[in-house]
């Protein structure tokens, strides 16, 4: 296990050996209604997607995954039943295991601008890449995607049915397209920042740690400021392919301090004291960045 600041880490520029492809699970032998009611669910999980309001866009997308799982669990627990209805045709062959190509709940679905695909469709994944070459490419979101205010991230590091955990109410997540579109509107992306401070890797647990602070806008109707504060991301690799599996984050504040100035920011300042003019400005964290890189 080693640790590096961003003052003393390198700025590596090395490429990528190779991209490895997987692909979902064949859904050739799907029952056409069973496909037809997922496509629905994901067709409603879109259009839920485009709800202003933060609440109501992830209880509406929790809702539409919910009944996707229940559908799910339905169908392969109850497949003896409902083969005899799903394949009329009497075709045995397609019965016996067309469940294994199910559709994953929408918000675990590889599905987005973040998705990177082959020529063929199949969707690219960086497996088994060294954990320190991981390590790079979570630093390279930070200091240029700044990942934590605009959702914008390298999903090919990343399984998309990760599980996204932390002290935030709304969380856990579960699905990487979930995550993003929550990430991408919950800061003013002109008036929040997000700095990496320190990076440590265990190799033998293939687990990433980086310190980080943070501040800004939130985009809330009364647009409140987020006085800064630090915290920490574990990044979990899993042993099959080496991918984000569980993204894990720690506030070094409480719940009720977040809450409180989230919500009630005059009582916020009054109890813990908010400077705004401390939240440097985009322009500003960019340079001291590159500065340091």
């Amino acid at each position: 296990m080693f640790t590096t600041s961003l003052a003393s880490s390198p700025s590596s520029s090395s490429s990528i050996d190779k991209n490895v492809v997987t692909r979902s699970p064949a859904a050739e032998n799907v029952p056409p209604f069973v496909q037809t009611k997922f496509d629905t669910l994901n067709q409603w999980y879109n259009e839920a997607s485009r709800i202003k309001c933060p609440f109501f866009r992830r209880r509406a997308s929790d809702t539409i995954d919910n009944m996707a799982m229940l559908f799910r669990f339905l169908l392969i627990r109850h497949k003896s039943i409902l083969n005899p209805l799903l394949f009329l045709d009497g075709e045995k062959s397609k019965e016996e295991f067309w469940f294994v190509g199910l559709p994953d709940c929408p918000g675990c679905q590889a599905v987005g601008k973040h998705v990177r695909k082959a020529e063929d469709g199949s969707i690219l994944k960086m497996n088994n890449l060294p954990i320190e070459e991981v390590a790079r490419l979570i630093r390279l979101d930070w200091s240029t995607h700044r990942y934590y205010i605009t959702g914008r991230l390298n999903s090919q590091i990343y399984r998309d049915d990760c599980l996204f955990d932390g002290p935030d109410p709304d969380m856990p997540v579960r699905g990487l397209r979930k995550y993003l579109a929550a990430a991408s509107h919950l800061f003013d992306h002109n008036k929040s920042f997000a700095e990496l401070t320190e990076m440590t890797i265990d190799e033998e647990r293939a687990v990433i740690e980086v310190r980080w602070k943070m501040g800004g806008v939130l985009m809330l109707p009364w647009r409140p400021h987020v006085k800064p504060w630090t915290g920490t991301t574990k990044y979990h690799l899993d042993r099959e392919l080496g991918l984000v599996y569980l993204h894990q984050e720690e506030w070094d504040i409480t719940v009720l301090e977040a809450f409180v100035c989230t919500v009630f920011p005059r009582i916020g300042e009054i109890i813990w004291g908010i400077n705004v003019n401390s939240i440097p400005a985009v322009g500003d964290t960019v340079l001291e960045l590159e500065q340091h890189s």
